[in-house]
């Protein structure tokens, strides 16, 4: 893989649609002169490259070598969509039962049963106790009305 198709990917993955959008928020470049590196008619300034290794905190071996991961330690919040940024946010203004609810919620969403499992849950919401019967199947959770 060439430097021009990791800043592509690069592009994708912090969620960029194209490189006009992407060349926007950088200081160090235009949208032509992005192109043109992923492109390959130019080669990677070092000005772009440390802009990247520092703002989004990329690997410098991945984009120079391709080699390791693309990211060093966590994912910038600019490769988040817009709904996960919410999610997320949410979660972090969530108290910790709603925090205990979304991961239960997101676990179950997650899991890929061949078959359907039943299970019955209790949330504790503020006073209200709910009961619900869940029904995971492939595709989803489907939710039964509890007491």
């Amino acid at each position: 893989m060439t430097i021009g198709a990791r800043i592509k990917q690069l592009q994708k993955e912090l969620g960029y649609s194209s490189a006009e959008k992407f060349a926007e928020d950088l200081e160090k470049t235009t949208a032509s002169r992005l192109s043109d590196v992923i492109r390959g008619k130019q080669k990677l300034p070092d000005d772009l490259m440390f802009e990247l290794i520092t703002k989004f905190n990329v690997n410098a071996n991945w984009i120079i070598a391709g080699v390791g991961d693309v990211f060093i330690g966590k994912i910038p919040n600019n490769a988040l969509t817009p709904s996960e940024q919410t999610l997320l946010e949410d979660y972090r203004e969530s108290n910790e039962q709603g925090k205990e609810a979304i991961e239960k919620t997101a676990s179950a969403l997650a899991s890929k049963a061949n078959s359907p499992q039943r299970s019955r849950t209790t949330m504790h919401i503020g006073s209200v106790e709910q009961q619900n019967n869940i029904e995971h199947l492939e595709g989803g959770i489907h939710f039964k009305k509890g007491k």
